[in-house]
C-alpha cells in the first residue's frame, strides 16, 4: 500500500510533520505570549506557568515534526519508530482524557439521587440555597466548557491515530524496500551466488 485517498504515504507523512511543526511554533507563540503577562497574583502566575508549559510541548513537537520530515525524506526507519512511540503514548492519554470527559459530563447532566433531609432542629437558613445556586451557575457554565473539550480531544484521538497509521505503513514500506546489508570481510560462495541473483533480478 503506497497510496491512500489520493495522496501518496510519503506525502501523508511529510504533512503529518508539517503540522507538528505548525503546531510547536503556534504552542510557543503562544506560550512567550503567556510569558510577557505581568502583574502580581495568582492569575500572572497561572499565565506564567501555562506560557512555560506551551514553550516546552512547542519545542517536543518541533523536534517529533522534524524527526519525521528528516526520516521520511532520507528514509531513515528509526526516525520514524520514535515518533510512532511517542504518538501511541498521546493517544493513550488522550483516550483517558476523553474518558474522564465523558463520565464528568455524565455525572453533571444526570441529576443526584434526593436525599431525605433528617428533621431540622433549627429553622432552614439561606446558606444551603445559596450553595445550590452558585452550584447551578457553575454547572451552567462548565458543561459548555466541558462538551467542547471533549470535540476537541475526540477530533484529536480520530486525527493521531490516522497520523500514526500512516507512519506505520509508510515505514513498513521502507522496510520492505530497503537494500540488504553490505557483507563485510571475504565473501561465501552462497553469498557470491545470491548477490549474482540479486544483480539479475534488478536488470530484469
Amino acid at each position: 500500500m503506497k497510496e491512500c485517498c489520493c495522496c501518496s504515504l510519503r506525502s501523508g507523512c511529510v504533512w503529518v510533520g508539517s503540522w507538528n511543526v505548525i503546531v510547536g511554533i503556534a504552542a510557543i507563540v503562544f506560550g512567550a505570549v503567556g510569558l510577557s503577562v505581568t502583574g502580581v497574583g495568582d492569575g500572572a502566575q497561572w499565565f506564567a506557568g501555562g506560557g512555560i508549559s506551551l514553550i516546552v510541548s512547542g519545542c517536543w513537537n518541533l523536534f517529533l515534526g522534524g524527526l519525521v520530515i528528516h526520516g521520511v525524506r532520507n528514509k531513515r526507519t528509526g526516525m520514524l519508530l520514535v515518533w510512532i512511540i511517542f504518538a501511541a503514548i498521546r493517544l493513550t492519554l488522550l483516550t483517558v482524557l476523553c474518558l474522564f470527559a465523558i463520565v464528568t459530563v455524565a455525572s453533571l447532566v444526570t441529576p443526584p439521587t434526593p436525599v431525605t433531609p433528617p428533621t431540622p432542629v433549627t429553622p432552614p437558613t439561606p446558606v444551603g440555597a445559596d450553595v445550590r445556586a452558585v452550584l447551578e451557575q457553575v454547572k451552567t457554565y462548565l458543561l459548555p466548557m466541558l462538551f467542547g473539550l471533549l470535540v476537541l480531544v475526540f477530533c484529536d484521538i480520530i486525527m493521531t491515530a490516522v497520523s500514526v497509521m500512516t507512519v506505520i505503513i509508510h515505514r513498513c514500506n521502507l522496510l520492505k524496500t530497503a537494500p540488504p546489508p553490505v557483507p563485510t570481510g571475504p565473501l561465501t560462495d552462497q553469498q557470491i551466488q545470491q548477490l549474482a541473483l540479486q544483480a539479475a533480478r534488478r536488470r530484469g
